[in-house]
């Protein structure tokens, strides 16, 4: 049986288990990418390849990797002549979702001669890792590697060895019983063997499956159970499952339904999920670049999860609905991945299947009906009536089959923009911050494509003489102003003129981010200020026609996400899924201030950069600075004082036992720590550390009456309040939109604390809703 892994007992194994050596030997990085080139066990990177390029191990086996004690990669080594210095790179998984990751340090193979070299991997803690890369920092010299061994860390699994009766599962050691279900699933109806294809049945022929759960999540999965004589699949959540059939991939483009018949025992379904993803590889070696159609099974479906029953769950995955989201492309499909947050849930008859079409068809120049590879493949009675004609829309219908336009098409009605973007309003110079556009002054830019997503994704063109960008995705753009940074704190809204011809936009987006590097030099500690612009905002995405979007920056909203921070802007990043868009007229401003501000250490009103950098009348009788006895923040173990990046007066402290709160102490200024900004960091900028009397951590410093840590997380939250053990009250998640996450109620439990399970969330900010009776506590939770 396969035990259920939590991150909690995770952490217990690394700190309470033996931890003992994991050797993978004969390592070879086949996977060459970005131009790279490999021959068997011989490595070169052209001068002519990308920035990234690089090598990747194949061998999914073994994975994930875990180094909570440091680990060794040993191999041998020679070159073509001179010598070539590599590194290697371990990713949370291959790209895009590659964090936690980390580098090692450098090595030189030299020259033509076989040696033995060795790099250490330091300790990596809890964090799991299903990526493993080679790059050479040295062009166009080859190197040839052996006997390439990885020493990693074996968590040791307390369900090793133990075996359970019929209907347990081992959860930490223990057999326990879950009371699955005692019937076999509803047997599927007898189709014609062309009309389906099945993953996992016992009434259909399967096909043929290389890897049943690769380990997508590790520590939650599947395994087989036998329920009255027939085969069902326990599924031990929350977490996920990877079924994968690289070698044998499947082109459902012709297919019309996904079915699987569903069971649980869990009792509660508030916010409870179990969806299916296949996953098309798009022709390509593996799933870099692919997409994912998404089935969506929960408590408010049609049907909806329920307890205690079999489930039969029919969906039509040919169009989008209430259940399919995601890409509908499914030609190529090499994965299914699902993913749950239920305890326990089993489920049987996994199969795609096609409606039967109804005779007769004909001799017309199309596959349609029963006709199979060529016209009129099955059988043909005179022709009826068929009206072609779709257009490259993105979207595969009519008689469109495999590729958009894979049938007869007609002109598509949507093009490039004919007209330019509309014309900027006047506005004062010191009110507008402008990044691109012909209205304005534009600030000075370092590179404005610098290759973030490994390549340039935009390039200028002209109508009637005016300037516009071409974004010609799908990736991403970063706009570097690293030597030119922006001081946007005292501007509220950015703007910005978009285009596009794509007429499905359905999940399409065009996000730009503001990246705050916090005075620092490198981007090591940078937050960013996120403005999500789609099909379901307001403005929304739309085709053919030019969008103006104005967004309120100064505070969170549908549109606003991330860390409102905009006082050291070093990069823009610009990220879409749309194949090409215009944009013009990016840039930030204020509406009018009223002049009429004195030197009271703040910038306010028409003050930029320092205080008092605009208009100033005579100071009010209020005064401020903490060197001032008759200031109100005036404080005596102060031993001077400065402007900090947002033009207000702080105090400068000498030593730990004069600081106000737990922070870090500069030779000219003082930061407070939070939960992205702890000691190491301040050891890391120079600075002195001072922390806490006690042993609470500076994550878990009480906000008001409601204690949240860690946050940000990526697992698990530990909730603390007193209103937690009052009578009827409801702890509540929504979405940075608004909407409602999921909802627990809580009775007198005599308990101030609640452990809440935020594995299954998409990265992003949420809000936490704690109320009881008139009593309301929020709080923003950031999910990585």
């Amino acid at each position: 049986m396969i035990s259920r892994l939590y991150f909690s007992f995770l952490l217990f194994v690394l700190s309470s288990f033996s931890l003992f050596a994991q050797t993978n030997s004969n390592i070879i990085f086949s996977g060459s990418f970005g131009g790279s080139i490999v021959d068997g066990i011989t490595y070169t990177n052209p001068s002519s390849s990308e920035s990234w390029a690089g090598f990747a191990n194949e061998d999914v086996s073994m994975y994930p990797l875990n180094f909570a004690n440091s680990g060794e990669i040993t191999f041998t080594g020679s070159t073509a002549g001179a010598d070539v210095e590599l590194y290697f790179k371990f990713e949370y998984f291959p790209y895009p979702d590659t964090e936690p990751s980390f580098s090692t340090s450098s090595i030189t193979v030299s020259g033509s001669t076989e040696a033995n070299y060795s790099v250490v991997v330091p300790a990596q803690g809890s964090n799991t890792y299903s990526s493993f890369l080679l790059y050479l920092s040295t062009p166009d010299v080859a190197v040839t590697l052996t006997n390439i061994t990885l020493n990693s860390t074996e968590i040791l699994d307390p369900c090793d060895g133990v075996f359970c009766g019929i209907g347990e599962i081992c959860e930490d050691g223990t057999c326990v019983d879950y009371g699955g279900p005692s019937t076999v699933a509803p047997s599927p109806p007898e189709r014609e063997p062309e009309d389906v294809i099945s993953f996992y049945s016992d009434a259909y022929e399967n096909i043929p499956i290389d890897n049943f759960d690769f380990g997508l999540c590790p520590g939650s999965g599947a395994n087989e159970e036998m329920v009255a004589g027939n085969a069902v699949q326990y599924y031990s959540g929350p977490g996920c499952q990877g079924i994968l059939f690289n070698n044998n991939r499947v082109d459902a483009s012709q297919f019309t339904h996904i079915h699987f018949d569903f069971y649980t025992n869990d009792s509660d379904l508030i916010g409870k999920v179990f969806n299916f993803k296949l996953v098309d590889w798009a022709g390509n070696i593996d799933a870099s670049t692919s997409t994912g159609l998404e089935v969506n099974f929960n408590g408010g479906t049609t049907p909806s999860m329920s307890s205690g029953s079999w489930i039969s769950v029919d969906v039509d995955i040919s169009a989008f609905g209430q259940m399919v989201g995601g890409n509908l492309t499914r030609s190529d499909i090499a994965e299914i991945h699902i993913t749950s947050n239920l305890e326990n849930a089993w489920y049987d008859n996994v199969y795609l299947h096609k409606e039967v079409f109804v005779l007769p068809t004909c001799s017309d120049g199309i596959q349609n009906q029963d006709e199979i590879d060529v016209d009129c493949g099955g059988v043909c009675q005179p022709c009826i009536e068929f009206v072609p004609g779709t257009c490259n829309d993105g979207v595969q219908n009519q008689d469109e089959t495999g590729v958009d336009c894979g049938g007869v098409c007609t002109a598509c009605t949507v093009g490039p923009p004919m007209i330019p973007a509309p014309t900027p309003p006047a506005r004062a110079p010191e009110n507008v911050i402008s990044i691109y556009s012909d209205a304005y002054a534009n600030v000075t830019i370092d590179d404005f494509d610098f290759g973030l997503c490994g390549g340039s994704v935009v390039s200028e063109e002209y109508i009637t003489g005016n300037g516009m960008q071409y974004y010609s995705g799908a990736g991403c753009q970063g706009i570097s102003i690293e030597n030119n940074r922006i001081n946007a704190a005292a501007f509220t809204n950015l703007h910005f003129d978009f285009y596009t011809d794509e007429t499905n936009i359905i999940g399409k987006v065009f996000n730009i981010k503001l990246v705050d590097w916090a005075g620092n030099a490198t981007e090591a500690g940078s937050t960013g200020l996120e403005i999500n612009f789609n099909d379901g905002t307001n403005p929304g995405i739309s085709a053919g026609s030019w969008i103006s979007v104005d967004v309120d920056i100064s505070s969170y909203s549908q549109m606003v996400a991330g860390n409102l921070t905009r006082s050291d802007i070093a990069h823009i990043h610009i990220t879409s899924n749309l194949a090409s868009a215009w944009y013009d007229n990016l840039y930030i401003y204020r509406d009018g201030l009223i002049p009429g501000t004195c030197n009271d250490g703040i910038q306010n009103q028409d003050e930029t950069g320092i205080d008092c950098g605009g208009q100033c009348e005579p100071c009010s009788t209020e005064i401020s600075g903490c060197m001032d006895p008759n200031a109100a923040n005036y404080n005596a173990s102060a031993t001077s004082q400065a402007f900090d990046q947002y033009g207000n007066l702080i105090c400068i402290f000498n030593s730990c036992d004069d600081v106000p709160e737990p922070g870090c102490i500069y030779s000219d200024g003082f930061g407070p720590f939070n939960s992205e900004f702890g000691s190491e960091d301040c050891l890391g900028y120079g600075g002195t550390p001072c922390l806490e009397s006690s042993d609470v951590s500076i994550e878990e410093r009480e906000k008001g009456t409601l204690l949240v840590y860690p946050n940000p997380s990526e697992d698990y939250l530990l909730i603390k309040s007193s209103l937690l053990s009052k009578i009827n009250t409801q702890l509540h998640l929504y979405d940075i939109v608004g909407n409602l996450i999921f909802s627990i109620n809580s009775t007198n439990r005599n308990l101030d604390s609640h452990t809440l399970d935020i594995s299954i969330l998409s990265k992003g900010t949420y809000i936490l809703s704690i109320t009881s009776g008139s009593e309301c506590l929020n709080e923003v939770i950031l999910k990585y």
